[in-house]
């Protein structure tokens, strides 16, 4: 892992902080999403198609929950996320839904020295 500049740092323990504030809002609609809802948008969805048997990079994933989205469409999916939190409870989501998805703690800076491998789609979400 490529050590991270200060205001990256900064910006990590910031987004750690809110985790677990985020996963108990309601806006994030967790306990919908475990039930079987999807988190994507239509103009998502739209955007990318048909994502069955594809490879997908989600950028800033935070906890995971479009990535695993992605997943239920079908998708072999890989979050990204700064904050060590996020991936630990985007883990604690996959486990507990059964979606197999990975999930990597690193800057998206710092990717080309994470991954090596290549994606057919990367994505943000819109949220």
């Amino acid at each position: 892992m490529a050590p991270l500049i200060p205001e990256h740092e900064a910006n990590r323990l910031a987004c750690s902080e809110v985790v677990d504030a985020h996963y108990n809002h309601p806006a994030y609609e967790v306990a919908e999403f475990l039930a079987g809802a999807s988190t994507l948008k239509a103009e998502e969805l739209n955007a990318l198609g048909d994502v069955r048997g594809r490879t997908l990079l989600h950028l800033m994933c935070h906890f995971g929950l479009d990535t695993l989205s992605w997943a239920r469409e079908g998708a072999i999916v890989t979050g990204v996320d700064i904050s060590d939190r996020a991936i630990e409870r985007a883990d604690e989501l996959a486990h507990c839904t059964g979606l197999a998805a990975r999930f990597v703690r690193s800057d998206v800076l710092a990717l080309p020295e994470v991954l090596d491998e290549q994606f057919e789609i990367v994505f943000q979400s819109l949220r």
